[in-house]
């Protein structure tokens, strides 16, 4: 029974959503986050696989804006992501890498329909906020979801093993997050 903290003004959550307004989203726009990177802190899910699912999901739903937050130097896995989705499915992205501060980050996440992301900090926020999440983690110890899954009672991890050669399909993640969608 873990109780968490978090809080933000509502002064701060009309400043983010000035910033945001630049992008073409809002907090009170419909939204799922992707956070493909981790930085280093975990192994991730290929990136592949990311526009494998994400172009099934947009040919069949169009009313969420797909967020992809994470650092400045995970930009680069974000536009080739972005570039491997279909042109016709494109208007609905928006990538904040780099844009946003730990606290506009949380007040992002809260908003948010669903979080799907690898191992990473901003997952274990997701989790405080007992957000829908969809975590990607890797089967070996200790880096396995045993130890290190997010606390949300709306969470859904999805395993991968990279050394036996054992991945995810994108059919799996992409049904897993309609069922969170629908």
């Amino acid at each position: 029974d873990k109780q968490f903290y978090f809080n933000y003004s509502l002064n701060e959550k009309e400043n983010l959503n000035k910033r945001l307004a630049d992008f073409g989203v809002t907090t009170e726009d419909e939204y799922i986050i992707v956070h493909p990177g981790s930085s280093g802190s975990a192994k991730d899910l290929p990136v592949e696989k990311h526009f494998q699912y994400l172009n099934m999901l947009l040919d069949e739903i169009k009313k969420y804006k797909i967020v992809f937050t994470g650092l400045e130097n995970e930009t680069e896995i974000i536009k080739y992501i972005i570039a491997n989705i279909k042109p016709e499915n494109r208007y609905n992205l928006i990538d904040l890498s780099g844009q946003l501060d730990l606290k506009e980050l949380l007040i992002l996440i809260d908003h948010s329909k669903l979080f799907i992301s690898n191992s990473t900090g901003p997952i274990h926020i997701a989790g405080a906020l007992n957000k829908n999440i969809l975590g990607f983690y890797p089967r070996q110890k200790p880096i396995n979801d045993i130890r290190w899954k997010p606390l949300s009672e709306n969470a859904k991890i999805l395993m991968f093993d990279q050394v036996e050669g054992t991945e995810i399909e994108p059919n799996l993640i992409y049904n897993t997050v309609k069922g969170f969608l629908i």
